[in-house]
């Protein structure tokens, strides 16, 4: 029973590991701030702008992935990838992640800014 109990918490253990290395991608909008990476999604404040910079980012995809994102301009082997996206219409880049063993997630962000107007 006791045996039977350690295999279960081991395994309870492991799939709380898994699941610790989210499926996820994160963005910002680049400024002349210090920019940070946000989880899902992100927002930024570009005074009189027209177009910005959107930087997206697989988090924790393993090396040696195939990373499949919907701006079919950004490369299959980056796990970042930079767009220009127009002001005060959010922009949502997806990604499926073809991983080393076999296995694939999806995940995807979605960018935003506003121009102050």
């Amino acid at each position: 029973m006791k045996l039977c109990a350690k295999v279960v918490f081991s395994l309870m253990l492991s799939m709380g590991a898994s699941a610790a290395m989210a499926d996820t991608m994160s963005c910002y909008v680049d400024t002349t701030a210090y920019d940070e990476y946000r989880t899902n999604s992100c927002f930024a404040m570009v005074w009189n702008a027209n177009t910005a910079t959107a930087v997206f980012k697989v988090d924790d995809a393993p090396s040696g992935s195939k990373i499949l994102l919907s701006n079919t301009n950004c490369s299959q082997t980056s796990s970042v990838c930079n767009t220009s996206i127009s002001a005060n219409q959010a922009y949502t880049m997806s990604a499926t992640v073809l991983k080393p063993d076999g296995t694939w997630f999806e995940a995807d962000a979605s960018a935003v800014f506003s121009d102050g107007r």
